[in-house]
């Protein structure tokens, strides 16, 4: 079990300026005024977790007298969480509260990835994080809003802030790869698929690693080979 948590998180891999010794602290208020979905995304967890606690055994969700006789497998090394945005918020939370702490005795160093925090601390908790990630190795991460114009007013943020996921890859010195994880308990879609398929995407010229720029009047563009 923790074999394949460490790999499910080691393939997610690519997690404030105080970091949160996180278990139910997911939804920590970023700031004073947050706006209209990260609320809906606390009352969606409210009413997420009251369903789900109340249903019966179903799929992959344990049950309570299931869980409580369960003796816990204790995780060696800390792991470095990353909380995102919206629902990938949501989601993770159910998937901490339902099928990670009932098994798992583990330490998670806790970074608030959330949009309105990175705006807070001027993006360098994403700095921290992806150090963070250097120092112990082993990290999971959701998924975070990349702000454009329209998320900026959204918002009503201090600046664009550059893609977190480029920030964190750039200080890992990693790329885009993804491969599948191997579950034998999971059916396959295809039963006859023997192996996995593996998909890597590598992004062309250097693109995360441009800058975004506003051009306020006319001029030339010039580039210069040397």
């Amino acid at each position: 079990m923790s074999r394949f948590l460490l790999g499910a998180m080691s393939a997610a891999a690519l997690f404030s300026s105080s970091s949160l010794a996180l278990k139910h602290s997911v939804f920590s208020a970023s700031s004073a005024n947050s706006k209209f979905f990260h609320r809906f995304a606390l009352r969606s967890q409210s009413r997420l977790s009251d369903r789900f606690t109340d249903a019966p055994l179903h799929y992959c969700f344990a049950s309570a007298a299931a869980m409580s006789s369960i003796e816990r497998i204790k995780v060696q090394n800390l792991i470095v969480e990353m909380d995102g945005d919206e629902m990938a918020r949501v989601i993770w939370w159910m998937i901490k509260e339902k099928l990670i702490f009932p098994y798992l005795d583990l330490n998670i160093k806790y970074y608030d990835l959330g949009i309105l925090n990175r705006d807070a601390t001027e993006d360098k908790v994403t700095v921290e994080a992806a150090l963070a990630t250097l120092k112990y190795n082993v990290a999971v991460k959701c998924a975070t809003i990349t702000p454009d114009e329209t998320r900026v007013k959204e918002f009503g943020l201090k600046s664009m802030w550059r893609s977190p996921n480029g920030t964190i890859r750039n200080i890992l010195n990693g790329t885009v790869f993804r491969e599948p994880i191997i579950c034998r308990n999971i059916p396959r879609i295809v039963p006859g698929w023997k192996k996995p398929i593996c998909i890597g995407r590598h992004a062309f010229g250097d693109q995360y690693n441009a800058t975004d720029t506003i051009i306020k009047g006319p001029g030339k563009l010039k580039m210069v080979f040397v």
